[in-house]
């Protein structure tokens, strides 16, 4: 779980060090209270919930037909959390400005298209940690997680390179890496050898 933190450390507080650098200090802090209410509040509780199934998966790794079984079911629970992610998206489109309003006293303006963006951001990282949460499990997950870890690192730079100096192309810049990030753990999901 080590390179996982210094993946994470590095995509969110990398990302928050390379906006600070490039960005006027009102967009900065419109970043972390966003990313704070729109991403980190949906990740952690999809992970609460996929904590349990790790658990879950690693008392019946060795019996092989129990195995099987649970990897069917597994895959509608994929079918369930995309529901819940379009839910989620949907009420946070609608009435996400008014709650991220609320909650600051109106100090920050956020735009619906980048509430839109930290949705999709935060589902793929939602939808990358399901399809690693049985290799987490079985302890087969020191490539993935380096592979994660090459692919954060390679976001913050390509930031900190680029010309852009907008909090909107920012994140389209993260979603690119994101989604990428999440087709190659989905390949590792499809393709594993457990």
């Amino acid at each position: 779980m080590g390179l996982e933190n210094c993946s994470n450390i590095i995509k969110n507080s990398g990302l928050i060090l390379v906006a600070s650098l490039k960005l006027s200090l009102d967009s900065v802090g419109t970043l972390n209270t966003a990313k704070t209410l729109f991403y980190f509040l949906i990740v952690r509780i999809f992970s609460a919930i996929l904590k349990p199934l790790r658990t879950e998966i690693t008392l019946i790794q060795k019996n092989n037909t129990l195995m099987k079984k649970y990897y069917i079911k597994y895959n509608y629970l994929l079918i369930i959390i995309i529901l819940l992610l379009l839910i989620i998206s949907l009420f946070s489109y609608f009435a996400g400005e008014n709650i991220y309003n609320f909650w600051l006293n109106g100090s920050y303006y956020i735009s619906k298209s980048l509430i839109i963006l930290i949705l999709i951001d935060s589902s793929f990282v939602v939808l990358g940690n399901f399809f690693t949460a049985i290799f987490k499990a079985l302890n087969k997950f020191f490539l993935i997680s380096l592979i994660d870890l090459i692919f954060n690192l390679s976001l913050v730079l390509f930031i900190y390179l680029s010309k852009v100096n907008n909090l909107i192309d920012i994140f389209k810049i993260i979603i690119l890496f994101g989604l990428l990030n999440t087709l190659t753990k989905l390949t590792f999901y499809v393709f594993r050898k457990i």
